[in-house]
């Protein structure tokens, strides 16, 4: 009877390791573990980078001259949506009455005294109202006629002009841009 016992427990511990052996990793096995868990980890990361540059970022193509020479026809502007605007800062925007996206610099800014004579702005660009630092701009015929009476820029609103003022098509144009349809500023320029 011990000897059969002794036997059953043989044949049982067999079985055991039979079942751990099969089961058991091998080098080989535990590196495409490894593996598999590094490309997840790095698939998870690239997923969180990407969501985060997406929440913060912008690129933008621009098509046209009318920012030469800082910014090219052609050239891909990245825009970061978080950061604060103001007086010279680029910003891309979009405008109600015209299609696409704009490209320009904010060169008037709440509260700005303002002067419209006949088609003619002009901008204090000092703040004080006291027209010592001036910008002069010929404006279109609706937008001068919009301005005419008023004497300083509204809250949360922005005078935009394209650098090259020769081709631009801005805020002496369309007139104000509101806050809200400001998307972000400037943030760097790919050719």
């Amino acid at each position: 009877m011990k000897q059969n016992n002794l036997n059953q427990q043989t044949a049982d511990l067999g079985k055991e390791q039979a079942v751990d052996s099969k089961f058991a990793s091998t080098p080989e096995s535990k590196k495409k573990k490894v593996k598999k868990r590094l490309i997840l980890i790095l698939a998870f990361l690239g997923l969180g980078t990407l969501g985060f540059f997406h929440t913060r970022y912008i690129i933008h193509p621009v098509s046209g001259s009318s920012m030469e020479p800082t910014i090219h026809d052609g050239a891909q502007v990245v825009i970061e949506k978080t950061q604060k605007v103001q007086r010279y800062s680029v910003v891309a925007f979009s405008v109600s009455k015209e299609p696409g996206m704009f490209v320009k610099r904010i060169v008037g800014i709440p509260g700005d005294s303002i002067l419209v004579q006949k088609q003619t702005l002009i901008l204090d660009l000092g703040g004080k109202g006291t027209f010592q630092s001036t910008l002069r701009l010929e404006l279109s015929e609706s937008i001068a006629a919009e301005l005419a009476g008023k004497t300083r820029i509204p809250p949360n609103c922005y005078f935009m002009l394209g650098d090259n003022t020769d081709v631009s098509q801005d805020s002496r144009r369309f007139g104000y841009v509101k806050k809200t349809q400001i998307e972000g500023v400037l943030k760097s320029i790919f050719p």
